[in-house]
């Protein structure tokens, strides 16, 4: 790593421990949770091997893409990006939220704009609801219809790829198009129904609806705002 940028990635890391130690008044400095020295409480314990992860990510892409360039991580659209996301790391239940919060933060330093609203989604969505969106993308793929029977589709697709399917599909589905990563159209069609009764037999014209679900273009930028770019 050249030297400059080298600099730079314990720059921001001096400012992201700060912004740790806000949560974590009696904590130890970052540097020495980098350096492996256990000390303190089990409170400091996780602050220091979160901030030490981000590090290592920021190290780890400038190594292998040369990226972020100083410039990048010395801007204040990073590093009030990086405070943010660092409060939601430490605030964050599950390595799967915290691993989708770090590679939104490598996404900025990268180069992507930062965006607060998918700031929002996640703060809103879990590491399940965005598998579940991560699948209709992959399902609508190549695609010149929208897909129907989205549930059923969606647990089909981690049935075939293998994946540990999400509870709740269809009301994280629900979810996602009330966010606005997926969107929902409805076709009605109209049914003849016979309904039985004590005056017999009757004919009822009733609309059956179908419901076809797309991810937006938001949904698609949102997606590759939390995916990995180190994979």
């Amino acid at each position: 790593m050249r030297e400059e940028h080298k600099d730079a990635v314990q720059d921001a890391a001096v400012e992201l421990a700060g912004v740790a130690l806000s949560f974590v008044p009696v904590a130890g400095s970052l540097l020495a949770g980098a350096l492996g020295i256990a000390a303190g409480s089990a409170a400091q314990r996780r602050t220091d091997r979160i901030l030490k992860e981000v590090v290592l990510d920021l190290q780890r892409l400038q190594a292998e893409r040369q990226l972020p360039t100083a410039d990048v991580m010395q801007s204040d659209a990073f590093l009030a990006a990086a405070e943010r996301t660092v409060r939601r790391l430490i605030e964050a239940e599950g390595e799967e939220k915290r691993k989708l919060l770090r590679n939104a933060l490598l996404n900025v330093s990268s180069g992507q704009p930062v965006d607060v609203e998918f700031e929002r989604w996640l703060d809103r969505l879990d590491a399940d609801d965005i598998r579940v969106a991560a699948a209709v993308e992959d399902l609508m793929r190549d695609r010149g219809q929208l897909l129907e029977a989205a549930p059923s589709q969606v647990s089909r697709w981690f049935e075939q790829t293998g994946g540990t399917e999400p509870t709740r599909i269809r009301d994280r589905i629900r979810g996602l198009v009330n966010e606005g990563v997926l969107q929902v159209t409805s076709d009605g069609a109209v049914e003849d129904v016979e309904v039985g009764g004590r005056a017999g037999s009757r004919t009822e014209h009733r609309v059956r609806s179908t419901y076809f679900h797309d991810i937006t273009d938001r949904g698609i930028e949102f997606l590759a705002y939390v995916r990995d770019p180190l994979a």
